[in-house]
């Protein structure tokens, strides 16, 4: 009903057309804007993707799009267009925009043990529930027809993606008839993205609406991938949907921009203000989630193909965030990359290939923090720490940006056995350092001791020995339990216990001083903490210091 109300109101006022009132964006990569960034006002890099370039292109009044469009489209090629088309209807749209919705169904993989005339009718079936899909949809649809990608095999395509010529031929004669049987009021303008294409590989000129475009230079439409288009790509398939629909008098011809030049000035702010409104977003946090449970089943499973295929789902989405979903978002992720990493053999490769992905956005001056939260992750499961090192400390030479210097800090604390003299770096000072950890053992002490004398500690103490026997997993753990009850009533152990953290990072803060020759520095560091907990107890806490320096030796050769 609320969007019944939305078009009539459209309509009345005299803003803008009522198809253009409230469209969905559906699709793939290239709607998503994949590659497609443009500086905003704040000197910070957007992606430009359709509803960006909708909204600068499109005038007067209308609703923000329905933005659907997945840059993981390719690996569920039958399903997403069923979900997209589900979400989009929900919603009461009153356009559809879907330039690549066809594409993948085409051009995805198929099982390798298919003859070629299986993988036609495959290819065909997948092509017809996409159409029936859009199909569902009683108003006007822009939809693209299915591109040669033959220049893009060996970069982003395998060559056996890639149907022959005829097919593609037939598969576009089947569109277009398809679409010359939709209803007058309700039609579909198939944007010739076949065509288009050909004449951008050939150096032709653009056959467009509003005349010949220049195509003496393929980049300036087409990414180096050969599969993705640029800004000005973008802009110009959805202005032929603009044009079809204008030339079949659904919309005014003036209803929508032209010019390329004025489209492309405005992107900039659109696409930092569609940012703003997507992120993060209650239905990607949602579709995260159940496919996150899925994940999980599949590793427990140890299905790890469906593994793999399901973390390439949560990544799509999860990696557009820009702040952490949750604030234990990070544990979560740590807890469960260990878990796929132990369970499939191929996790590797998944982490740094999402990794290699996110290089781009985490090179920006101020990277979102989301984004560089997992970039470490994945850099510490794949034992290439020393990337995250090496990124902190250009951030820090450059000035800290807000709200990283926990990030920083962490980055610190992971280099400070296997690279020193970055930890010396990255940390605010040695002596803030020292200063720091020592008034945390201090505290630490004070808490536990002061605890002791309440009446509230036997209790405790008892509780946490119960507990202990509980959770021994055998009985010979159990019996050791049993025999140093006496320890768990001792107030001093449970403080060596509690402190040992800050303890371990004087420890190591005083090593990073000595491995790299500052040694005046290391013996104030080395008088210091002795004075805190004395000698004997000093000497202990470095010998367990150096041994997990030495047990990080064999990951750090292995990262390097």
């Amino acid at each position: 009903m609320l969007g019944l109300v939305t078009l009539f109101v459209a309509c009345f006022a005299g803003c803008t057309a009522a198809p253009l009132a409230r469209p969905a964006i559906l699709g793939a990569s290239a709607s998503a804007g994949f590659g497609c960034e443009v500086t905003a006002d704040d000197g910070r890099p957007y992606l430009a993707d359709m509803e960006a370039v909708y909204q600068a292109m499109v005038r007067g009044w209308h609703d923000d799009p329905i933005f659907l469009a997945d840059a993981g489209f390719y690996s569920r090629a039958r399903q997403v267009p069923v979900e997209q088309m589900n979400a989009a209807l929900a919603r009461a749209p009153s356009l559809i925009v879907a330039v690549d919705y066809l594409f993948w169904p085409v051009y995805s993989s198929r099982p390798a043990d298919l003859s070629a005339d299986a993988i036609e009718r495959d290819r065909l079936d997948a092509l017809e529930q996409a159409l029936a899909q859009l199909d569902r949809f009683h108003g006007p649809v822009i939809v693209g027809d299915i591109p040669d990608m033959r220049t893009a095999s060996g970069r982003m395509l395998s060559l056996r993606n890639i149907p022959p010529p005829s097919q593609l031929e037939a598969f576009n004669r089947r569109i277009r008839e398809w679409a010359a049987r939709r209803p007058a009021a309700a039609p579909a303008v198939v944007i010739p993205a076949f065509d288009l294409g050909r004449a951008i590989e050939s150096g032709a000129p653009l056959p467009t609406s509003f005349g010949a475009a220049p195509a003496d230079d393929v980049t300036v439409y087409v990414q180096e991938d050969r599969l993705h288009p640029t800004t000005t790509g973008l802009i110009i398939l959805l202005r032929e949907g603009l044009a079809g629909l204008a030339a079949r008098g659904i919309i005014d011809a003036d209803s929508f921009r032209t010019d390329l030049a004025d489209i492309a000035a405005r992107l900039p702010a659109e696409a930092r203000a569609a940012d703003s409104r997507r992120e993060p977003g209650l239905w990607t946090l949602l579709s995260v989630k159940g496919k996150l449970e899925e994940f999980d089943d599949a590793v427990e499973q140890k299905d790890c193909d469906r593994a793999a295929e399901l973390f390439d789902q949560v990544m799509e989405k999860a990696s557009r965030l820009k702040r952490s979903p949750h604030e234990f978002a990070g544990l979560f992720v740590s807890f469960t990359l260990d878990q796929y990493r132990r369970a499939c053999p191929d996790a590797h490769e998944a982490l740094r290939r999402w990794r290699d992905r996110l290089d781009p956005a985490i090179e920006r001056p101020v990277p979102d923090p989301w984004p560089f939260d997992l970039w470490i992750s994945f850099n510490s499961f794949i034992n290439e720490e020393h990337r995250t090192t090496d990124r902190a400390r250009r951030m820090k030479r450059a000035g800290v940006p807000d709200g990283f210097a926990g990030t920083l800090q962490d980055a610190a604390r992971e280099a400070r056995f296997r690279d020193p003299a970055a930890y010396l770096e990255l940390i605010p000072s040695w002596q803030t350092q020292l200063d720091q950890h020592e008034r945390i053992a201090r505290e630490i002490a004070d808490y536990w001791r002061t605890f002791a004398r309440s009446d509230e500690w036997p209790k405790y103490a008892q509780s946490s020995y119960d507990h202990a026997l509980k959770t021994a997993r055998s009985d010979e753990r159990r019996r050791e339990i049993e025999a140093k009850r006496d320890s768990y009533f001792d107030v001093e152990r449970m403080v060596a216990f509690a402190r040992s953290a800050p303890l371990d990072d004087i420890a190591a803060l005083e090593r990073a001083l000595r491995v790299t020759g500052r040694t005046d520095d290391e013996r104030v560091v080395r008088a210091r903490f002795e004075a805190l907990v004395g000698p004997e107890q000093a000497q202990a806490v470095r010998e367990r210091v150096e041994a997990q320096a030495a047990a990080q030796k064999p990951k750090a050769a292995a990262g390097s």
